[in-house]
Order: C-alpha cells, then structure tokens, then sequence
C-alpha cells in the first residue's frame, strides 16, 4: 500500500468515526440526557443519534438496573443485518464547544462488551471540530479498545482545542456482539500534568536504555496473564520516571526489579556477570494436574490491535506431568540478555499454566494513559521505547539495511528529552523511522490535517520544476517553471534536510516523497517560493495550502494528464490508465485491446480497481507474484526466526489473448502493490517497461499507535523476487529508460508515455 493512499485512508476512517459534522442547527450548549433517563425503551436516547450512514446497526434504551440509575443503552448489530465494508455501529451527541475552549474534559462511562467474535471490540471517542472544520482534539481508543469482558469504566481525557466550535463524543461498536453502555460523564477537570523539557543526564540515558530493553522482553515475549492484559502504553509513562531517576546501577536495578514485578514476578533483573537462581515458577508444580506450557508465537506483528493480517498469540500446548513435548520450548530455559552497562535480565519466555491461568497466577493493573501528547517529555519517551521495541522485535528487515539500531535509540532518547513540542517529536520519530530506510515506513499524527496548494511539482534534471497547476490554481505559474526557493531556502536544500526525514529503500521514492512533503502543511498555511520561468528574472509568489491531503491523493493523477482512463490515442494504439480502471470498465474493452497493434498500460503511481485483470490477458503460460514470507517470531531479538510462506495463486492465461505490442509506464512513485505487479511484468517478459525505477519496496503494512496521536507505518513482511534474490531496496527497473525533462513539461509533453507510443508502434 503506498504512504499517500495510507494516508488518505486514515484520513477518511477518522472521519467516519466522528459521523456526519452537525451544521445549520442550534446545539445544546452542554451534553444532554447522560444518564439516559428521557426516552422511551427501544428508542434511541433523546439528545444522542445515530449516524444516517450507520443503517445496519441499532440504539435502544432498556430499563434495567445499571450504576447510574434504572435504564442503560445498548448498541448492537441489527438482527440479519449485514454490515457494509467498513461499516460500524456508532451512538453520538454533538455539543456547541464554547464553554469547553481550552480546558481539560474527561469523557468516562461504564461499558460492557458481549461478542463471541474474536475481532470485534468497542470503543468510546471523542472530537473537537475547530472553527473552519479543522480536526481538534482527538481520541477513539486505538491504543487501548474495549474488548468482551466484565463491566467496567473506561475514559479519555484530553484539552479542548481554543478555536473549537464543535465538541462531538460517542460509543462504536466494530463487528458483531453488544456494547452495554451506562453512567456517561463529560466534565471539565484540572490542569493535565506535563514534564518539560529536559536534557538527560549520562545515568539517566543508560537508565532508560535497559528500561527499553526490558520493555520489550516484558511485552511482547513474557506469557504472564498480566503481561498480556497490560495496556503497555500506560505502564511505560508510569514507570519511567522513577527508573529514569535511579542515582547509581544498583538502584537501577532495585527499580527495574520493582516496576515490572506485578506484570512479571518470574522475570529477574541482575548485576551483570552474577547467575541468578532460576525463579520456582518456572519449574512445574507437583501438585499440578493438567498443565499446560504457554508462549508467545508473533506471526508478524499483531499486538498492535491493527486488522493487517498478522497475529500475536499465545500458544497453550499440554504438557502431561510438567513435561515437555516434543519440538516446544522449555520453560526450565529463559532467555538472559544484557540490558546496558551492568545490567541483566532473566526473563522466562514459556512458563507453565494450569486451569486458572498461567504460573504464578497474576491480574494486569488498571491503568489509563494520560492523554497529553508531544509537549509532555514522559510521554515522548515512553514513545520512543515502545516505537524501538516493535521495530527491535518485528521488522523484518535489518539483514537488508544494516542500521545500527542501539544508536538509533540512544539518538532518538536524547532527542525526545529536550523536544519542545508535539511538532519537533514528530521529528524525531521520523528520524528514527527514516533508520529503517522503509518506503512504507511513515509517521502520522491522527489529530492533524494536511493542506497543500493547488500546484504540482518535480524534481527533473536537478530542479525543482512545476509539473502541473491543478483547477483553481496560481495562474501566474506554467508547467516547467523552475522553483528556486521555498521559504526563502534554496529549494535543493530544503529537498536534503527534507530527505532525512523520510524512509525510503530507495533514492528514487525518498526523493519524490520528499518533494512532496513540501508542498503540504497546515489549512491556510502560507507557502513562498521564489520562481524562474527560463531567461527571465526570478519572481516571487506565495500560495496558500487549501487542497485537502484526502483530495490531493484523488487528483494527484492529473499530473500526468491522465485525464482518461480507456482511449485510442492513436490508430491501433490504445492508452489504458491502469491505475485507475476498475474490472467492469476494463472488460468492456478486452475485444479492443486483443486487435490493437499496440497498448500502452499507465502505472505511474499506485494500482486500483482492475489493474491486476489485465495480466491474465498478456500470458502465456500460468504466472503468480513473488514470494511472500511472514516472519514467525517467538523468542526477543528476532532469533530463530522462521517464516511462513505464500504466493498468489497461480493464475491461467486467459483469452482474448492481447497479441499487440505492450508497455508498461513507472517511475519513482510506483511502491508495494505496484512493485508486486510489474515484478510479474518482469519476470514472465510480459511487456517492456518504460520510465524509471519503481520505490522498491513492498509487502503488506503494520501501524501501531502511540500515546499523543502518533501512528507508526512499517513493513511486516519480507518480500523475495521471482529469481530468490531480496526485493526490499531494488526497484523494479525499466527495460527503456525515459525521463521527463524541463523543456518537454514547459510544452505540455508527456515525454514517457511518447517513448512507449514509439515502441508499441513498431513492429
């Protein structure tokens, strides 16, 4: 999936998690009918509503005993109801903001979840809608949602953004079961405590250092009921200041010791070089019957909670009499690593269970995450310990790369120490994430908007040049004007401090996803640029940012004039647009293309709707796609990893068979699904492919979210060409070089697409 259409999907899931945006009536100027006691059972809530685009789910009031009062609300899945794709159940109230202005709310309820579907789950969220529509604060318990279980209390707490018109809050429910929903509050709260700035001191660093180590070891490898059932996020900005303190390495030690007992109470924290008695727990009890070993087998990465495809869980394997069978770990040895300098741990990462759980029996604490974000200095640390340790533990990549990444989190600590706000973090989870030299590696804040002006533009012959001026655009810019600052920088300049923020396998994609990135910023946010248009003196001129990230990514296309999708843009030359036609437009031309002398597929970008219905039609012979191999981790450090391994099916030719010649168009922007495409193109000599290197990089994504609105992008998957050699960081290469150049964009050419016309067209 590439890093602008990701984007745009986050975008419109966080749209549609907030409902339809309440205009043209008078709001209440605080929350209404909280309790529930207005409205007649098996209706919907007085003051409360459900989305016009939510048909197949329902609210109802029931009158029962609850902890508010008699009656609570129930949000369900219609009987026989089957719900669109990516549909969900949502109950919500819009309020008018004004009173909340920069204050601190905390929105809480008690909910119970009932499902016997294991994907579904609940969530409670809020919105703030700023003046002008601009997305305010925001949470929908991504980190933490609700999951079936016992009634409890959940809340968010957050700051109302100063300009907020709209306050908008609710229960979803994604999948099928119900959600009980009771004793709702939404109240203003005291100051939400934030750290400042402060650089860290050479103890504190190596401090933090085996604090990240242990995390990570903790989290995701030691099968504890109540490592399991932690919410990570909160523990780590609970437990680091204290460890962060720690004077001397004893001390350390005492504390890491004490921070992570009641999660792990086997888990053993050591002055390097001593051996440690093996924790009992790790030896079967006598008295035990019907025991049973317990680990953690990672296919991929899935304790994010992310719906991508890979799993986290864990294994439950008898073991008669504390035996072990066969092929599975042991408990008697637990893995010992060195956490930083004196440092050590023990951590068992197979323990035995018997019927109340695993051995010793333990209860997850009851946590919430503070919601302060990037301004609070703990809460950029905890972020980087538990951005490290997913990467650490899960990306599948570092064979490739090569990056050292104990630097990385020694830089990135520092760093996150003496950050002055959520922007300058941003930064540096960037950094670190640009380490994977990843091209769907990205970072996102989910509370934050992007604008760009209605301009596009390229990096061609080593100059910024204006590509295309989008509808409403500057007139006194043309295509083949030559960008020479931006912001007052040099703008070769602004592109190279723009690049070390971007992850990329590949110079071509770190390139043009830099290049990008400059065009976008905040809604109304100014952009100078200072212009030459040939011989002529440089001018200057200043646009402003008013063009949606979402609808920038629907119109990017235009940039190559591909203003259709089907044509004959020759005699016998047809032009397919690829990357955009869906399967029933394309059948409807398979006739025409099996009798054109030639056809020209246009694959600049990222592949939609029927691009791969096309390949069976130029085969010969049954094709299938590279290798996929998802890592299967179950020990930390990603040792003795083995993979689980896939391809596409194989796929028949089909008939008409397209017998003209065929070409197929990249270039830089052309990643994961794209590279998944032209390597058949590739490596069954289909077509030739003209333009450029593709991104070179490719297979399915995983995200995970952080405390302060940061979501992380990631390869969860090694990708391995048709010929065994490694994809990640080789592109898929043109068999006819063409690149554009500033004379043919100044006269309105598509320089590629005439090079492919030339060789389509001859015999």
């Amino acid at each position: 999936m590439s890093i602008l259409r990701m984007f745009f999907l986050l975008c419109l899931v966080m749209l549609l998690l907030t409902g339809e945006r309440v205009l043209a009536q008078k709001l209440s100027q605080a929350p209404v009918n909280l309790d529930f006691a207005q409205g007649n059972p098996g209706d919907v809530p007085p003051g409360w509503f459900v989305p016009p685009a939510v048909r197949s789910y329902t609210a109802q009031l029931a009158r029962v005993s609850a902890v508010g009062g008699t009656r609570i609300v129930t949000l369900s899945l219609k009987p026989g109801a089957q719900p669109a794709q990516d549909e969900f159940g949502n109950m919500m109230q819009t309020i008018d903001a004004t009173k909340f202005r920069g204050k601190n709310i905390r929105y809480r309820a008690a909910i119970r979840y009932e499902s016997d579907m294991e994907e579904g789950e609940a969530r409670m969220w809020i919105r703030a809608d700023r003046v002008g529509g601009v997305l305010g604060l925001f949470d929908n318990m991504a980190n933490s949602p609700i999951t079936p279980g016992k009634r409890a209390y959940y809340e968010i707490m957050g700051r109302v953004d100063e300009d907020a018109d709209q306050l908008n809050f609710g229960v979803m429910l994604i999948g099928k079961g119900t959600v009980f929903i009771d004793d709702v509050h939404l109240e203003i709260v005291g100051e939400v405590p934030v750290s400042k700035a402060l650089p860290l001191s050479p103890q504190g660093l190596q401090n933090l250092t085996a604090f990240t180590r242990l995390l990570g070891y903790v989290r995701h490898f030691h099968p504890s009921d109540a490592a399991a059932n932690a919410d990570w996020n909160a523990l780590a900005i609970q437990m680091l200041p204290d460890i962060e303190a720690a004077k001397d390495t004893p001390q350390l030690i005492e504390r890491l010791q004490s921070a992570f007992h009641a999660v792990a109470p086997t888990v053993l924290v050591y002055p390097t070089g001593q051996k440690p008695a093996l924790p009992p727990a790790i030896t079967p009890p006598k008295e035990a019957n019907d025991l049973q070993i317990v680990y953690w087998k990672h296919v991929g990465f899935g304790q994010s909670g992310a719906k991508t495809g890979y799993s986290s869980e864990r294994v439950h394997v008898p073991s008669p009499g504390g035996g072990v069978p066969v092929g599975e770990p042991d408990p008697g040895k637990p893995f010992i690593a060195e956490l930083s300098d004196g440092v050590s741990c023990l951590v068992p990462t197979t323990l035995y269970a018997d019927h109340d759980g695993v051995l010793p029996h333990t209860v997850a604490p009851i946590l919430i995450a503070p919601t302060t974000g990037g301004e609070d200095r703990t809460t950029r640390l905890a972020d980087v310990a538990l951005a490290w340790n997913a990467f650490q533990h899960f990306y599948p990549y570092f064979d490739v790369v090569k990056t050292d990444w104990k630097a990385v989190l020694h830089d990135s600590l520092i760093s996150a120490a003496t950050d002055t706000d959520s922007d300058a973090f941003l930064k540096t989870l960037e950094r670190m994430v640009a380490a994977l030299h990843d091209g769907h590696g990205n970072v996102f804040q989910s509370n934050v908007a992007y604008y760009m002006p209605l301009l596009r533009w390229r990096w061609i012959e080593n100059h910024l040049a204006v590509l295309t001026v989008l509808p409403g655009g500057p007139p006194q810019l043309k295509p083949g004007d030559v960008v020479l600052k931006i912001q007052d920088r040099p703008a070769a300049e602004a592109i190279a401090e723009e690049e070390k923020l971007v992850s990329g396998s590949t110079p071509q994609w770190i390139r043009w996803s830099a290049v990008e990135r400059l065009l976008n910023g905040a809604q109304g946010s100014a952009l100078k640029l200072s212009v030459r248009r040939g011989g002529a003196a440089p001018f200057e001129i200043t646009l402003t940012r008013s063009l949606a990230l979402g609808d920038a990514f629907r119109q990017h296309l235009l940039e190559d004039k591909r203003s259709q999708n089907y044509s004959e843009i020759r005699p016998g030359i047809v032009y397919v647009n690829i990357a955009q036609i869906d399967s029933a437009e394309l059948k409807t031309h398979l006739q025409q293309l099996a009798k054109a002398k030639g056809v020209v597929c246009d694959l600049r970008g990222y592949p939609t709707g029927g691009a791969i219905d096309l390949l069976p039609y130029l085969a010969d012979k049954p094709f299938t796609s590279a290798h996929w191999n998802i890592p299967v981790y179950t020990l930390p450090d990603q040792a003795q990893v083995t993979y689980r391994r896939s391809r596409w099916p194989l796929t028949a030719p089909a008939e008409p068979h397209i017998k003209g010649k065929v070409a197929f168009l990249t270039d830089g922007r052309a990643i994961s699904y794209a590279d998944s495409y032209l390597g058949i193109v590739e490596a069954y000599k289909l077509a030739e492919i003209v333009g450029s290197p593709t991104a070179g990089t490719n297979g399915n994504i995983n995200y995970f979210d952080l405390p302060g609105h940061y979501r992380l992008v990631f390869t969860g998957m090694q990708v391995i060409r048709h010929d065994d050699k490694p994809h990640q960081g080789h592109g898929i290469e043109p068999t006819i070089p063409s690149q554009p150049s500033l004379k043919g964009i100044a006269e309105g050419r598509d320089e590629v697409l005439e090079k492919a016309l030339e060789v389509v067209s001859k015999p």
